[in-house]
């Protein structure tokens, strides 16, 4: 009797054991579903962030994209006013014209002094809009503005000169808006001095002397 009694007090003591010894495990599983739950909290605010940056970035380059039309619409509109003003100065020379040539039995004098008025308008035009021309007659050839059309050799002078403008040519503010076409003359001093340092060379190296 008093074995059977014994036995049954160790068999609770071992079930009693088991119990604490599962506890443990219970809670190791417990913390984990907490950890889980607080990270599926964090992922879902890092991708509610993520969607918030990414409409922010789309209405940002929607917004620059509309910046940009807007600019391009505004040049665009600034070109067709400058382009506007332009032509209403250029239809004035144009109507100039017409009366000038639609004067009657203007004599010659009065006709040359209409028409250089109106050279001189359609000058002014071409300036307000930085647009004026190369002076080149008289000045040393330059390959930047002037473009040879003829060539002679003539004049005392050094080099290429441009003695004649055949076809006038023009800047726009600071670039070359056409080259002027010129007639070149080659000068005779920078040949007749080449002639002398070669008639000095020759007799500096005369065997004779």
């Amino acid at each position: 009797m008093g074995g059977k009694k014994v036995g049954k007090q160790k068999e609770l003591k071992q079930t009693g054991e088991g119990k604490e010894a599962e506890k443990p495990c219970e809670e190791v599983v417990s913390d984990i579903n907490t950890e889980v739950q607080a990270l599926r909290a964090e992922l879902e605010k890092a991708q509610a962030k993520a969607e918030e940056l990414m409409k922010i970035r789309k209405r940002e380059q929607a917004e620059f994209e509309n910046f940009k039309k807007r600019r391009i619409a505004e040049q665009e509109r600034h070109e067709k006013m400058a382009l506007r003003s332009l032509m209403l100065e250029l239809i004035e020379v144009d109507s100039n014209f017409s009366h000038a040539l639609n004067g009657g039995e203007a004599d010659f004098g009065a006709y040359r002094n209409g028409v250089d008025m109106i050279a001189k308008q359609f000058a002014g035009v071409l300036e307000r809009h930085g647009v004026v021309r190369i002076d080149a007659l008289g000045q040393p050839f330059d390959h930047d503005f002037h473009e040879a059309m003829l060539q002679v050799e003539e004049g005392d002078h050094e080099g290429l000169k441009v003695v004649a403008v055949l076809r006038e040519g023009y800047m726009i503010h600071d670039q070359v808006l056409r080259l002027s076409g010129v007639k070149v003359a080659k000068g005779s001093a920078g040949a007749e001095s080449s002639d002398e340092e070669e008639v000095e060379s020759s007799e500096e190296d005369d065997p004779a002397e």
